[in-house]
């Protein structure tokens, strides 16, 4: 099956991906995805599979979607995100659903850049410096591979306090840098 198939239009507009997002066709997103259909294709309105399937409140849908890395980031044409799809729906599950993703990527995100940051610095850290930043990340890292059902909370209050404990570290980091570059 060639992958222009699998994203190619019926009569009223939609891909195959779209009408099973819809529909909360699991068995059937699954096929699509390992076949190769565009999870992030979006019609001439701007909505994409995530977007149905927030609209219509395909939780199980959105999950799928997000491990075939769909962004819910895109926007349609009066510019909703799928979150805000699910929000004008009232699709409670979705919205919680999508408020725990977002806070899990922004963890892992915040620990990323916090990494990230000790070599953005023209000033090299010092080796205290470079091991609280290291260990608090590899903490927060394997916070998140063992926990076990951790709800959003959870998620916004360990990067709350990764930031506490670096920001001071990042921020005497980068002030150099900062002062460098006026």
């Amino acid at each position: 099956m060639a992958t222009s198939l699998l994203d190619q239009r019926n009569a009223d507009g939609r891909t195959p991906l779209e009408l099973s997002a819809i529909l909360g066709r699991v068995e059937m997103i699954s096929v699509l995805l390992q076949f190769g259909a565009n999870v992030n294709l979006a019609n001439c309105g701007g909505y994409t599979p995530a977007h149905y399937a927030a609209a219509w409140g395909q939780t199980q849908i959105l999950k799928l979607l997000i491990e075939a890395k769909a962004d819910l980031t895109l926007t349609n044409s009066i510019g909703e995100t799928p979150h805000q799809m699910a929000l004008r729906y009232g699709q409670m599950e979705c919205i919680d659903f999508i408020d725990w993703i977002e806070a899990k990527t922004n963890l892992e995100f915040t620990i990323k850049r916090m990494q990230e940051r000790l070599t953005e610095s023209e000033r090299r850290p010092t080796k205290e410096e470079k091991n609280l930043v290291l260990n608090a990340c590899k903490e927060k890292l394997a916070w998140l591979e063992s926990v076990t059902m951790p709800t959003t909370q959870d998620f916004i209050v360990q990067q709350e306090l990764l930031e506490a404990a670096l920001n001071p570290v990042i921020a005497k980091l980068l002030s150099h840098y900062v002062s460098e570059k006026k």
